[in-house]
């Protein structure tokens, strides 16, 4: 079988196993976005009554859900990809694939259920006219695939990390919600102090959140912000690289 067969069975097989081998799975995907931007509504806006300012219009439920499904598509996804060898132990030795595959498999798959969710929130929002059409709307999606890309390199980073130190596949959840804590997905980050703002904006992930959020809610963005977290991604993706040849080809011997 070809390594791409290979590639297609085995992203078959995490979809089957993870979401669609029962109705819940498959109802995560469909029925959670409408209960989470449901939850969203209640809690955010009728009981804390909260407010961002002017940037998104008093627009809280947008305002978090645009934060929020891209922020979660990343967590699960570099998380699914860092514990993909451990998960494929069985796997290695036994086909002709290359390693790396067995970390992007748990990856993709990761993104492109959580892709769908997101795509049905954006349907949601755009009936109830909370997305503003316009130019900015490419710049979002450059923004969301520089997310997923920067999931999958990190996830090639730490997969053998998480071979050789078990404890990186423990500590990961609490370092993914230091970091979204550090991001502006509850916040606005103009409404900060002008030298924390300043500070927040050296987070990558800032940059694609601010870019993904103003493109669809204003329907435009500063480009700009794109230029930091493309440049990250472009070292990400180089050390992933470097990770690849150096570790995954003798993985094996540690598993």
């Amino acid at each position: 079988m070809k390594s791409t067969q290979l590639v297609i069975a085995l992203l078959g097989r995490e979809l089957r196993e993870r979401y669609l081998s029962t109705f819940a799975g498959l109802a995560w995907v469909l029925i959670t976005p409408v209960m989470l931007l449901g939850i969203y509504a209640f809690v955010f806006v009728q009981l804390l009554g909260a407010r961002f300012g002017s940037r998104v219009g008093g627009d809280v439920l947008a305002f978090l859900a645009l934060g929020m499904w891209p922020w979660h598509a990343f967590a699960d996804s570099l998380a699914r990809g860092t514990s993909g060898l451990l998960g494929n132990a069985t796997l290695i030795g036994q086909i002709a694939i290359p390693r790396a595959w067995l970390v992007l498999v748990p990856t993709m798959g990761a993104a492109l259920i959580h892709t769908v969710s997101f795509a049905l929130v954006l349907i949601m929002l755009w009936s109830m006219g909370r997305l503003q059409p316009g130019p900015g709307w490419l710049l979002s999606l450059v923004a969301y695939l520089l997310i997923i890309v920067n999931a999958a390199a990190m996830g090639l980073i730490l997969a053998p990390l998480n071979v050789f130190f078990r404890d990186v596949g423990t500590l990961l959840p609490q370092i993914l919600t230091f970091w979204m804590l550090l991001t502006p997905i509850f916040f606005d980050r103009s409404l900060l102090r002008a030298d924390l703002g300043e500070w927040l904006a050296l987070n990558p992930m800032s940059g694609l959140i601010e870019v993904l959020r103003a493109g669809l809610l204003q329907g435009q963005a500063d480009p700009q912000l794109l230029i930091a977290p493309a440049a990250f991604t472009c070292v990400m993706v180089a050390l992933a690289t470097l990770s690849a040849r150096r570790f995954l080809a003798r993985i094996e011997d540690f598993l």
